[in-house]
């Protein structure tokens, strides 16, 4: 069993990753300016936490990180700093191809290009000396 904390803005993406039985979600951070309390009731029994920006998600990180082993992101804006890289492993899920749909919404890049396939990447941060 991994205990897990989320970074995202997407409650479609915890409710998928809560249906794993070898995942435990812990903690879920979310952008504040993103999600609504409406939004967050529709998951009961895991603790949320809102972010204003990276300084914010460092310090809120920081307190509550000892209950987790990795983290998920996906969907969200704010930048991870460099030392909570080397805190805890961290997988980021991006819908679309690095080499051709870099920053935000890649999907809808993608659609409104009229491609009929991308991709989905998935890698790991960490800070690089």
């Amino acid at each position: 069993m991994y205990n897990v904390a989320i970074f995202t803005n997407s409650i479609r993406f915890c409710e998928t990753v809560c249906q794993f039985r070898e995942i435990l979600v812990k903690v879920i951070y979310y952008e504040q300016k993103k999600l609504t309390c409406e939004d967050l009731n529709k998951i009961k029994d895991i603790k949320f936490i809102g972010i204003l920006d990276k300084q914010d998600l460092c310090n809120k990180f920081n307190k509550s990180e000892q209950e987790v082993d990795i983290c998920l992101m996906y969907d969200f804006g704010v930048i991870i700093p460099g030392d909570m890289t080397s805190q805890k492993k961290i997988f980021n899920f991006h819908l679309g191809s690095l080499q051709n749909n870099r920053g935000s919404s890649p999907i809808n890049w993608a659609i409104l290009l009229g491609w009929e396939k991308t991709e989905i990447s998935l890698f790991f941060l960490y800070l690089m000396t």
